[in-house]
């Protein structure tokens, strides 16, 4: 089997039936689904006995991380490939990801494109952000510096497609209990080990307007890559360009972080931050480092934050 879906769900069951449906509309036969029930409440399982020929995974509530590790233990397919419950494939992502792998043999980590919808109605592509880049498709040793360069959205999980074996020999799993970048630190990990293929095409959707992401309840100290630099830093697996395009990204997230802390009014904490961004120049460093040394209320018009 080539392919095995990987699709964590947790009271989805009034989305899941478009996502299970669109796997299904595959130009691409050769898959399977593996569904890994996290605890739902509502009717998911009823949902589920609707579709004959998927494997279902049932476990209490260990949340996102533990049901995406639970799915790639249970999976058979050579590559695993992952689908939120309430986003989408368009019926060529599969297609798009076989022909890739038939065509680069030595790659065994993929990410192809999407498109990103809110509930306004308005859309993006992400794969604009890499529209000076010539070709469908980059291969890359650094995939940081591509992010340091055009962003973290050109990453998204349902665009994720690896080689199963990559992850056992690397022993790569999903962090359990992280709610913030739990799926980004998998992402980012996996490109410390494998060489992987980017691909413009749009082959899936990420549907905004449904999403349950955490978003500003997290304090600015939780996003667990930030916290394995010095890991990456020491590592000597890891080429030293790699190296500091880990550093700037995680720079670029601490600089947030500070931002962040000034709006709350922690004004001291703000600038103890600052002072652990390794690179101290560029555009973002000097206006960040003026915004935290200005007083709050300044700071919260110039941001454009609320608050008093």
């Amino acid at each position: 089997m080539k392919f095995s879906v990987i699709i964590p769900v947790y009271n989805k069951a009034d989305t899941i039936k478009e996502s299970i449906n669109s796997v299904l509309a595959q130009t691409v036969e050769d898959f399977e689904i593996v569904v890994v029930n996290d605890g739902s409440t509502d009717n998911i399982g009823e949902v589920l006995s609707e579709y004959k020929d998927i494997k279902v995974v049932n476990q209490e509530n260990g949340g996102v991380s533990v049901a995406r590790n639970s799915g790639i233990d249970a999976a058979e397919g050579e590559f695993v490939c992952f689908l939120d419950a309430d986003d989408l494939w368009f019926p060529n992502h599969l297609e798009t990801l076989l022909f890739y792998i038939n065509e680069n043999p030595g790659i065994n980590y993929f990410i192809t494109s999407n498109s990103v919808t809110y509930s306004n109605g308005t859309s993006y592509n992400s794969s604009d952000k890499l529209s000076s880049i010539s070709g469908d498709f980059i291969i890359t040793d650094n995939l940081f510096k591509l992010l340091n360069t055009y962003g973290d959205a050109i990453v998204h999980t349902n665009c994720i497609c690896v080689k199963r074996s990559s992850l056992i020999r690397h022993s790569l799993r999903f962090e359990p209990g992280e709610r913030l970048g739990e799926d980004t630190d998998m992402w980012y990990r996996i490109a410390l080990k494998e060489k992987l293929l980017l691909s413009k095409k749009i082959t899936t959707m990420y549907r905004r307007e449904n999403s349950t992401a955490t978003r500003n309840t997290v304090t600015p100290e939780s996003w667990i890559f930030s916290r394995r630099i010095y890991d990456i830093l020491s590592d000597g697996d890891i080429s030293d360009s790699v190296k500091k395009e880990c550093s700037l990204l995680v720079d670029r997230y601490t600089l947030t972080c500070a931002r962040q802390l000034k709006c709350f009014g922690k004004s001291k904490e703000a600038r103890a931050k600052l002072a652990t961004v390794k690179y101290k120049s560029g555009r973002r460093y000097v206006l960040t480092y003026i915004l935290c040394h200005i007083p709050v209320a300044l700071c919260r018009k110039i941001l454009g934050v609320k608050g008093k």
